[in-house]
């Protein structure tokens, strides 16, 4: 301890290790693992529903629970928008786009695409 201010080292193990300079002493450990990357890496949700779709028709909920989502966020159902735009899905009830039953599939662009 020096004058007022103190330093405290947490070692969270399964974090994995990435240093980092603290108040310019030693070096304290911290982790970045896959699971903090943004989604915009290099599998992006859009791939991601892609290959959810090869499966099977799904719900955005099912969807959501496969990519390992809580719940249906404002990033899947912007993709999930753009994909049906575009060709690459589309609506198992199409007559109803926003019944709480609604599924998507992959068209055949969008199998294509893979």
């Amino acid at each position: 301890m020096r004058g007022d201010v103190f330093r405290m080292i947490i070692s969270v193990p399964e974090f994995g290790e990435k240093k980092s300079n603290t108040f310019g002493g030693d070096l304290a450990t911290v982790s970045l693992g896959p699971e903090s990357r943004p989604e915009s890496g290099p599998e992006s949700i859009f791939e991601r529903v892609i290959k959810e779709l090869l499966v099977g028709a799904r719900s955005k909920s099912e969807l959501a629970i496969a990519l390992g989502h809580r719940s249906v966020s404002g990033k899947l159902n912007e993709r999930i928008r753009e994909m049906v735009a575009d060709g690459l899905i589309e609506y198992t009830i199409p007559d109803k786009p926003k019944s709480r039953l609604q599924k998507y599939c992959l068209t055949e662009k969008g199998r294509q695409l893979l």
